[in-house]
């Protein structure tokens, strides 16, 4: 009885509206891809893995260019640059489970979209800064935003991805995001 009410669970999260059509193939995307031969799931995984691999380096990078931000910055220290990275880190923290509701109750698809378009934006906005007081506010932005990225694209391959499918789809975002690390 409950392994039925988990499927029925399943079966109703994959015709969710925030899953448009995506296990038949017959979305918009296919038409634009269709030379390639992947499936409008595996075009997502791997865009998704390619936003996991930024995400992890653009976290890995703040804290390599601290010489240089000390040059460039007014009033930048290794406190209070080291100060901007905690601040990050804990603004991710606190996000991370706000946006895990979300992606549990709302169009994981589509705040996946906005999400990560917001985070592509302050991001690139990082190397706009002039002052210290800038880059706090705008790597704090990153946190809070760039927090949505597990949630909400784990939660998509929980929803579309088989069962079967599923632990190897999770393997290669976090193998992606491991990777962008190493960059």
């Amino acid at each position: 009885m409950q392994m039925q009410r988990r499927r029925t669970t399943q079966q109703n999260l994959r015709t969710h509206p925030s899953m448009p059509l995506l296990t038949s193939g017959r979305t918009s995307l296919l038409t634009q891809v269709a030379g390639l031969g992947l499936t409008n799931f595996q075009l997502l995984q791997i865009l998704m893995a390619v936003v996991f691999l930024l995400h992890a380096a653009d976290g890995a990078m703040l804290p390599s260019v601290f010489k240089a931000l000390e040059e460039g910055l007014n009033g930048a220290t290794p406190v209070s640059l080291g100060g901007i990275v905690f601040m990050e880190a804990m603004c991710h923290s606190l996000a991370v489970l706000v946006w895990g509701v979300l992606a549990d109750r709302g169009d994981k698809l589509a705040l996946l979209m906005y999400a990560t378009l917001s985070w592509g934006i302050v991001t690139a906005a990082t190397a706009f800064v002039s002052s210290v007081t800038s880059l706090f506010v705008v790597r704090a932005l990153a946190g809070v935003i760039g927090a949505s990225i597990g949630p909400l694209s784990q939660g998509f391959i929980g929803a579309v991805c088989p069962s079967a499918e599923r632990g190897r789809a999770f393997g290669f975002l976090i193998a992606c995001g491991q990777l962008g690390y190493m960059l």
